[in-house]
């Protein structure tokens, strides 16, 4: 395989044993030096995703109490999503900035895309042989501008967009920001800025009458949670003393995690106040979760749920582009096989089947091409903060 000038060597040890996925499912680990807690919360994340769109079958009494979170905040997951990933990503250029001063843009674009495009182009690919027409989506997804695009088809895509649309700014402005201004001094109070901009623009839109769709997905009303996760990253990285006392508040996190939960819980997201207040609350009881678990040691009973959500953590990538794809076919194809009135079950197979097809792909496409991503395009430094970004 040629790549960018370097010749890759294609070796059967890229891919996975199936002894090496047996063991995989059983300890709930893809990769080494992997924080268990990070891969925790993405697993929590990608579970209230999927609740959010999956748990709408009336499932019998017991099932419908399980499956009740997600149907009243699992749309709260693509914050914690967005907090993560500007923790993760901040990370990495913050690191980068101390080692060298700046950022190498080009080696941070290109990480990124072969993070993200081979599974994300398999999936359009997929969409496309299953008939779906290409102007109502790929060209939208392709160019992450789905959300202003208003596309038609796989609409729960339009958070990539406000990532890939906040990553492309932040990179294209760190180097000016080193250059002119000093990034240090300037950096911590634009991320604040836009913590403090966004509700106020989200108050600004819905008075002026933005569909509440648009103030949900629109990447002007939505990146404070990222800001705030690379504002958390800064102080990890630049300001570790100070970070390393908030981490010990364990018992304020805790406290701010669920009072947002009961905010979120009672308070309808398609209202005035959940779509100003709500999405703020959202992330800042997103960031209240990471403070708690980051660096967290996990041992007796909450050892193996932990290794469970950290599985799906680590193959929440491809689970988040499928498994409403999943959906779609499980509740046309499924009702001939297992029969009317199975909410339950057809539940539960939807969620097994877009757990194998994530795991399929990220055994099969993300990792062997992060192998060779990590070859072409190392990373400028080894950083804690950094796990699979």
């Amino acid at each position: 395989m040629l790549l960018m000038g370097d010749r890759v060597k294609v070796s059967i040890s890229d891919f996975p044993s199936w002894k090496m996925l047996a063991k995989t499912a059983r300890h709930g680990n893809l990769g080494q030096g992997r924080e268990l807690g990070l891969d925790v919360i993405r697993g929590v994340a990608i579970l209230l995703a999927m609740g959010y769109h999956l748990n709408r079958a009336d499932a019998g009494p017991f099932f419908n109490l399980l499956l009740l979170p997600g149907v009243k905040i699992g749309w709260a997951g693509v914050d914690l999503f967005f907090v993560l990933s500007g923790f993760l990503i901040g990370g990495m250029i913050i690191r980068e900035a101390q080692s060298t001063g700046g950022l190498d843009y080009k080696r941070f674009l290109m990480r990124r895309i072969l993070r993200l495009w081979p599974t994300l182009y398999t999936f359009l690919v997929a969409m496309l042989l299953f008939g779906f027409p290409a102007r109502d989506f790929f060209w939208q997804i392709a160019l992450h501008i789905q959300g202003y695009a208003h596309t038609k088809s796989a609409t729960h895509l339009w958070s990539l967009a406000v990532e890939e649309q906040f990553y492309l700014l932040l990179g294209l402005g760190f180097p000016l920001l080193s250059r002119t201004f000093g990034w240090r001094r300037t950096l911590p109070w634009i991320l604040v800025g836009l913590i403090v901009l966004c509700p106020i623009l989200r108050a600004m839109g819905s008075w002026a009458g933005f569909s509440h769709w648009d103030i949900y997905v629109l990447t002007h009303f939505r990146i404070d949670a990222l800001a705030c996760g690379v504002l958390l990253s800064f102080l990890a990285l630049e300001k570790p003393e100070l970070f390393e006392r908030l981490l010990g508040k364990r018992l304020i996190w805790a406290a701010v995690g669920a009072l947002g939960v009961v905010f979120l819980w009672n308070v309808y997201k398609g209202s005035r106040l959940g779509e100003i207040a709500g999405l703020s609350v959202s992330w800042l009881t997103s960031a209240a979760v990471l403070l708690l678990l980051y660096k967290r040691r996990v041992v007796g009973p909450l050892l193996v749920p932990c290794r469970v959500l950290a599985f799906l953590g680590q193959i929440s990538y491809p689970l988040y582009l499928w498994h409403v794809a999943v959906l779609r076919m499980g509740q046309k194809y499924l009702p001939a096989f297992i029969g009317e009135g199975r909410g339950g079950l057809l539940t539960l197979l939807i969620y097994l089947g877009s757990i194998a097809i994530a795991f399929l792909m990220t055994t099969l496409i993300e990792r062997p091409v992060m192998k060779y991503r990590d070859r072409i395009f190392p990373p400028p430094s080894k950083s804690k903060l950094v796990v699979s970004a």
